[in-house]
């Protein structure tokens, strides 16, 4: 299956369905099923940052080290669009305005729908890009059905 590697924390809010935009300075043709990857680092201060909007949008409360984990697969989505990165991409990217004004390059926006957390993260050494895993076969993902998922507005 195809993956992607992102950092914690955007690797877990997406397959969590808190993040439904990942803004990338890259494109590709592919759209379909795609494992979401944790990269080996993470940056525990804005980890620290994101629990802290999580908890106050929605009274959740994840302990940091059980919530983020690096070197893994966590889940999986489906890209379902990547199209030019808007400003009205910037609450669903979590993506600080500033980022967004300040880019050099082009920013896409690539749209993530039907978020699917790993019921047990395997890990997994990451790569830049697009690349392959292959997954054992009794790997269970687990799918929120519409009364499950997260209503929340956050303050960029």
């Amino acid at each position: 299956m195809k993956a992607i590697s992102l950092q914690n924390p955007w690797a877990q809010l997406v397959v969590s369905g808190f993040k439904t935009i990942e803004a990338k300075t890259w494109t590709t043709d592919y759209r379909g099923e795609l494992l979401i990857c944790s990269k080996a680092r993470s940056d525990k201060s804005l980890e620290k940052a994101v629990l802290d909007v999580i908890e106050e949008e929605t009274d959740l409360v994840f302990e940091q080290d059980e919530f983020f984990v690096n070197g893994a697969v966590l889940g999986k989505v489906t890209l379902v669009d990547i199209r030019e990165l808007t400003e009205d991409d910037l609450e669903e990217s979590w993506m600080d305005p500033t980022e967004f004004e300040e880019a050099q390059a082009p920013l896409y926006a690539w749209v993530f729908d039907d978020a699917e957390p790993i019921a047990e993260p395997i890990a997994v050494k990451g790569k830049s890009r697009l690349y392959d895993v292959e997954l054992p076969a009794e790997t269970v993902f687990v799918s929120f059905d519409d009364e499950d998922e997260i209503e929340y507005e956050k303050e960029i």
